[in-house]
């Protein structure tokens, strides 16, 4: 599958699920909002992401737009702007995840000693 198709699947895939969440719940608290885009959306946005990520900057946008209208779904924040609902919210934006899986991961492939062929000669 092409990453860009890869990308939008995922991005229906989340919204749909943020449309489940808006129509179970009648209002959306800090807490609640925490625990179930933690639990139902965030694995979904951040699912193979070192692996897939094509570094476009429409496929970053695609992913960034379910983040944008998850955090809006919380009472009392919609009308500020995303970095400030990111920081009220305690979340990192999903840039800044990306990196640190990548990180991460080239951490996990030096020390087991799998990365010797994409490093060494």
């Amino acid at each position: 599958m092409p990453f860009l198709l890869h990308h939008e699947k995922t991005a229906q895939q989340a919204f749909a699920v943020l449309r489940m969440v808006r129509r179970t719940f009648f209002r959306v608290t800090r807490m609640d909002f925490q625990i179930l885009y933690g639990a139902y959306v965030r694995p979904l946005l951040e699912y193979t992401n070192p692996v897939v990520y094509s570094g476009r900057t429409k496929d970053l946008t695609l992913i960034e737009r379910v983040q944008r209208a998850a955090t809006k779904m919380v009472a009392d924040l919609k009308s500020m702007d995303h970095e400030m609902r990111l920081v009220v919210l305690d979340l990192s934006p999903l840039e800044y995840r990306r990196l640190r899986g990548n990180l991460i991961l080239t951490y996990a492939l030096v020390e087991q000693g799998l990365a010797n062929g994409f490093f060494y000669r």
